[in-house]
């Protein structure tokens, strides 16, 4: 029987162990996830003023877009919550977009080395950010399941751990079918 008031609270004291360092790991990965992802996202910022310059050139008639862009992405790189973060780089994304249809209306600009160039390492910038951010909410996921999930949620609610919001990224372009024509 004595031994029994002895591993009882042993076994407890073990698991709370456990899933404290578990759920310090996740908090972690989640960090650094959402570090990873903020270099990707700055990459796109540092290419967005050259690929301007060069649009700059060619696009006389374009300067309201071009404003946007170089708007767009002054607020994305003041944002400092997550939810102002998403909203700034769905605009920022979205202002990217329409520029790239502008760019249709100038065939010499589509045929400039440097532009396409820029195109490239933009279109390389724009995987890695999926990537990471794929990855970012694959560790967010995992977070919330263990903070949500009994007997671990105990632990989380005893020492203050959190959900954490998964950071979307609103292209409306992915989400609907291009249409075909014949």
């Amino acid at each position: 029987m004595t031994t029994y008031l002895i591993i009882i609270p042993v076994a407890v004291l073990l698991y709370l162990a456990y899933a404290f360092n578990q759920l310090v790991r996740s908090r972690a990965m989640v960090n650094e996830a959402y570090s990873g992802m903020d270099v990707q996202l700055k990459k796109r910022y540092n290419l967005v003023p050259a690929l301007v310059q060069v649009l700059k050139a060619h696009m006389n008639h374009e300067r309201e877009t071009l404003e946007k862009v170089v708007a767009a992405r002054a607020t994305a790189m003041k944002a400092e919550h997550l939810d102002e973060r998403q909203n700034a780089e769905n605009s920022l994304t979205n202002t990217l977009n329409q520029c790239f249809i502008t760019v249709e209306n100038y065939p010499e600009l589509k045929s400039n080395p440097s532009f396409l160039d820029l195109q490239t390492r933009l279109t390389d910038v724009e995987d890695d950010i999926e990537k990471s951010r794929r990855y970012y909410n694959a560790v967010v996921r995992d977070n919330n399941i263990a903070v949500q999930s009994f007997p671990s949620l105990i632990v989380a609610r005893l020492f203050h751990f959190k959900r954490r919001d998964f950071f979307e990224i609103d292209n409306p372009s992915h989400r609907q079918a291009n249409p075909i024509h014949f």
